[in-house]
């Protein structure tokens, strides 16, 4: 119970931190902007820190600090009064926060806007490098150049339930990566710092495991000796109790997790098997004095239990015997399924080295027909060019020998597939579709359609594979077509966690639901040969090709106006957490 408590608390712990560094990023995001802006208004910086504060709604108000030097206060005070109803100065403010009007200083950093407005607009003209916890942060932000944040800001009346954190980032004229850590920065380079405060209490009570009936006390504990409260309160009454350093911006947070529930299904066994072992104790000092005043009724008893047991012993033994004769039994059993297994085994790899064989052999005599056929066609051309019977025959001749050859070809091409010892390769799909496409220009142009796909990912497989299996789902969209329609394919992908979920659709002639179920199987044609050519096993390959990339194919369709394949591809041990490339998307057309 306590390690299953840790690990929650642990697991807790991890969300949190997280999910901080995930709302920080915003900050990251608008020095960017302010950097590549560096002039602009309070318009301008309410449209960019909109959708910020969308996206991250723990954050109570995002504002922007410009640096005012002395020189230009009076100019920086006259901007801010063009757009105010109430005359404005720059200000200082106490821990109560009492305003009272700034001090002459070298340099301000006062809030020029904020968004929202409603949160910012009393805050306009605080110098916040005058405030008791404000200006701290502004001077390590200033001091390292990266993103600060503040100790806790206990305005509990006005920002709710515990305490907020102040974060902030130093904007420079100069873009940060141009200049290494640890150089020093002109004053004249800084423009200013943007901020962000955020509802520590929403934010933790969002990630942490309250259904676990876990207890949370947040101290920030970077000034040594001088610990102060984040978020709950120190907890005296508990079961459990786990704590860890959690380091972000510059503060060191110390978070204790603590629980009372100590639930389990056995917690009153030891009290009824000491209530049990009373009563039976009870029982048999009561059975002794009473057997030690009836010594006939303790003769016959020990007579008759004695009995009894060997009637169970007997039983015992028959049970016994009868096990071992039915672990005998299922060992033989056990002995007899391996080797039927095993010969199964046998049998299929028999199976599939015939069918491989009989097919390679077969093609040395389809080859000899189909060669003699035609140099036949060749010898008697002008001889029986009026007798259309025997041009007939020829033709059939011909035509069955090339099908039987290209039914082979496909048989040996699913055979294959099993046997490929190829080991799999990281390869980009992009370049395999375009392959493909590139190959079927001959055919796109004559039927005038077009493949269209977006960027796809780098997978880790059988790339001839992968290949055969994309060549025969885009060859399929643009065969099985209505004459009169343009063939459109697409190829398109998701992300699916330990998958990746490709889709090509088609504007073809489409599939009946009640043939969905066939057309995977071996030979399995829905259109006459007349009509389409094929030898139905396209699909068959498609199949096990996925099944051997470690997904499943499935197809959706509306008879007449299209189909949609399905399909899924395992990612490999270091592809599970990457996503698609940062390309544009692709359009491959030939028309």
């Amino acid at each position: 119970m306590e390690a299953q408590f840790i690990a929650e608390s642990k697991l807790s712990i991890q969300a949190l931190h997280s999910n901080i560094k995930s709302n920080s990023t915003s900050l990251n995001a608008l020095r960017a902007f302010s950097h590549s802006t560096k002039t602009y208004d309070q318009n301008a910086f309410e449209e960019f820190v909109a959708p910020l504060l969308a996206d991250h709604p723990s954050f109570l108000v995002y504002g922007w600090l410009p640096k005012v030097e002395h020189i230009d206060r009076k100019a920086f005070e006259d901007t801010l009064n063009e757009t105010s109803d109430r005359q404005l100065t720059i200000m200082d403010a106490d821990a109560k926060g009492n305003l009272t009007e700034s001090k002459t200083s070298p340099v301000y950093f006062p809030v020029a806007y904020g968004f929202p407005e409603k949160v910012a607009k009393s805050r306009v003209g605080i110098d916040v490098s005058s405030l008791p916890v404000g200006g701290p942060a502004v001077e390590q932000a200033l001091k390292t150049g990266k993103l600060t944040a503040s100790a806790p800001l206990n305005y509990t009346a006005e920002f709710g339930k515990n305490s907020n954190i102040m974060l902030l980032n130093v904007v420079f004229e100069h873009n940060a990566d141009e200049i290494s850590v640890g150089d020093s920065r002109p004053s004249r380079d800084l423009l200013g710092l943007v901020i962000g405060v955020f509802r520590v209490g929403d934010l933790i009570e969002s990630q942490f495991n309250t259904e676990k009936q876990l207890m949370f006390h947040i101290q920030d504990v970077t000034e040594a000796g001088n610990p102060q409260s984040i978020y709950g309160v120190p907890s005296t009454d508990f079961i459990y109790r786990f704590n860890q350093r959690l380091s972000f911006a510059g503060r060191e947070w110390n978070i204790t997790s603590t629980t009372r529930s100590a639930n389990y299904q056995g917690r009153w066994l030891p009290l009824v098997i000491l209530l049990k072992g009373l009563i039976i104790t009870a029982v048999v000092v009561f059975g002794l004095f009473y057997l030690t005043h009836r010594k006939v009724i303790v003769e016959g008893i020990v007579e008759e239990r004695t009995h009894a047991l060997n009637k169970t012993v007997e039983k015992l033994l028959t049970l016994v015997r009868r096990q071992k004769l039915v672990e005998l039994k299922l060992e033989e059993r056990t002995e007899e399924l391996g080797e039927a297994v095993e010969k199964l085994a046998n049998s299929n790899e028999e199976l599939a080295r015939f069918a491989f064989v009989c097919s390679h052999d077969i093609q040395e005599p389809l080859r000899t027909i189909r060669t003699f056929s035609e140099m036949l066609d060749a010898n008697l051309s002008a001889k029986i060019e009026k007798d259309e019977e025997s041009q007939q025959y020829l033709s059939f001749i011909m035509n069955s020998a090339e099908k039987a050859q290209e039914l082979i070809r496909e048989i040996l091409a699913y055979s294959r597939i099993d046997k490929d010892t190829i080991k799999p390769e990281r390869f980009d799909l992009n370049e395999v579709v375009d392959t493909v496409t590139k190959n079927l220009e001959l055919n796109l142009t004559e039927l005038g359609g077009r493949v269209t796909y977006e960027t796809l990912p780098d997978i880790v497989g059988n790339k001839t594979q992968i290949y055969q299996l994309f060549q025969n789902l885009i060859n399929n969209g643009l065969k099985y077509q209505i004459s009169s329609d343009t063939p459109e394919v697409r190829i398109t992908v998701n992300d699916a966690a330990s998958h990746w979920e490709f889709s090509v659709s088609d504007n073809g002639i489409g599939i009946k639901e009640h043939q969905l179920c066939k057309i995977f199987h071996v030979f399995e044609r829905l259109n006459s040969q007349e009509t389409y050519a094929g030898a139905g096993i396209g699909l068959s390959i498609c199949k096990k090709v996925v099944e051997r990339h470690g997904g499943k194919i499935w197809a959706e369709s509306s008879f007449g106006r299209g189909s949609v394949f399905r399909f899924t591809i395992i990612k490999s041990s270091l592809e599970t957490q990457s996503r698609l490339k940062p390309k544009a998307a692709q359009l491959v057309s030939v028309t």
